[in-house]
């Protein structure tokens, strides 16, 4: 067997306060004793991410990604004018029809992660 420990890549929106971010973390918690942990957070914030264990390592999400994380006030307190424009583009085009083709393309634009064992 290998020394190596197997990478494990989770994605979630942001570290909200909820029933999903409560169990994500407790469970990224548990499996970075055994594994190494990465979390791809489209907006990295919250009020849940101080509970994260520091062996957790947090992936940084394109602009994309991190739009579609946040609020859209979170994203006029950006003042990050991509962020903004994209936020807006994907609450108009959800109200009108759905979140998939937002979503689809911010995860084109988001570079690849590769080396993961599991995802």
């Amino acid at each position: 067997m290998s020394d190596s420990k197997k990478r494990i890549l989770f994605i979630n929106s942001h570290f909200g306060v909820g029933g999903i971010e409560s169990s994500l973390i407790s469970m990224v918690n548990i499996l970075c004793e055994k594994y190494d942990v990465d979390l791809l957070m489209y907006y990295p914030e919250g009020p849940m991410k101080e509970r994260l264990d520091p062996r957790v390592n947090i992936v940084e999400s394109c602009f994309a990604l991190k739009a579609m994380g946040m609020s859209v006030s979170q994203a006029f307190k950006s003042k990050n004018i991509l962020i903004i424009l994209f936020r807006i583009f994907g609450s108009v085009w959800s109200a009108v029809f759905n979140n998939s083709f937002p979503i689809w393309l911010a995860s084109k634009i988001q570079p690849r992660l590769t080396g993961y064992d599991f995802a």
